[in-house]
C-alpha cells in the first residue's frame, strides 16, 4: 500500500460479505486487524498506526477448510480455521490484502511452508516491551543494538514478515527492532482486496 491510513479511513472502506470474501481469498493473502481491546490500541498508540495484528490466510482444498496461521500470546505460531477467528473478533475491523509478488500457486505454496515451517514457535512478549521501550528512549536507537532480537520467538508482523522474505524474498523495512503492522502495510507490494469486518 505504502501510504499511511487511519481508522476512518477504514471505516469508508466497504464491507464483503464472507461468501463474496471467501470466493476472493488465497492463500498467502494477509490480514490486518484492527482490534479495540487494551492490548490492540497500545499496539496503536505505539506505532501511530490503525493496525493492531497481522496473519496469513491458508487455502487447503484437500482439507476443503480455510486456515489463519499467525503468531499469538500465549499459544506463538499457530493454525487455526478462519472462520472461527473471524467470528470472535468482535469490534475488530479486518482488511484482506495481497502481497503483488505472490503471482501464483507455486509462490503462494513458498509463503505457506514458510509460515508452516515455523509452527508452534513461541510468541514474544519481550519484543512488545522492546518495541515500547525504543519509543520511550531518547537513544532507542543505541539501545537497540544492545537490545536485539531473539530468532527462537515471534510477534505476529515479524512472523508474516519472515514468511514472505522467505517465501518470495520480500524484505519489511522498519525503523524498528522488529517489523510492525504498519511497516507491513506500508510495503509497496502489499494492496487491499476488500474489508471483511
Amino acid at each position: 500500500m505504502a501510504d499511511h491510513v487511519d481508522e476512518s479511513w477504514l471505516d469508508d472502506q466497504p464491507v464483503m460479505p464472507v461468501g463474496g470474501l471467501l470466493r476472493k481469498m488465497r492463500s498467502a493473502d494477509l490480514l490486518f486487524f484492527c482490534g479495540d481491546d487494551v492490548i490492540s490500541r497500545s499496539i496503536q498508540r505505539i506505532t501511530g498506526s490503525p493496525w493492531s495484528h497481522t496473519a496469513l490466510v491458508v487455502r487447503s482444498v484437500e482439507w476443503q477448510r480455510d486456515f489463519v496461521m499467525e503468531c499469538v500470546p500465549r499459544q506463538g505460531v499457530r493454525l487455526a480455521p478462519l472462520l472461527p477467528v473471524l467470528e470472535k473478533t468482535d469490534g475488530e475491523k479486518i482488511l484482506l490484502a495481497r502481497c503483488s509478488l505472490v503471482t501464483n500457486k507455486t509462490v503462494r505454496l513458498a509463503v505457506v511452508q514458510a509460515g508452516l515451517s515455523r509452527l508452534t514457535t513461541p510468541y514474544s512478549i519481550s519484543d512488545i516491551f522492546r518495541l515500547w521501550w525504543q519509543i520511550r528512549s531518547l537513544w532507542w536507537k543505541l539501545r537497540q543494538v544492545a537490545m536485539a532480537s531473539t530468532d527462537d520467538q515471534y510477534v505476529c508482523s515479524e512472523y508474516v514478515a519472515d514468511c514472505l522474505k522467505d517465501g518470495v524474498g520480500l524484505d519489511v523495512p522498519t525503523e524498528w527492532s522488529e517489523p510492525t503492522p504498519e511497516d507491513l502495510w506500508r510495503v509497496e507490494q502489499i494492496v487491499p482486496v476488500a474489508r471483511i469486518k
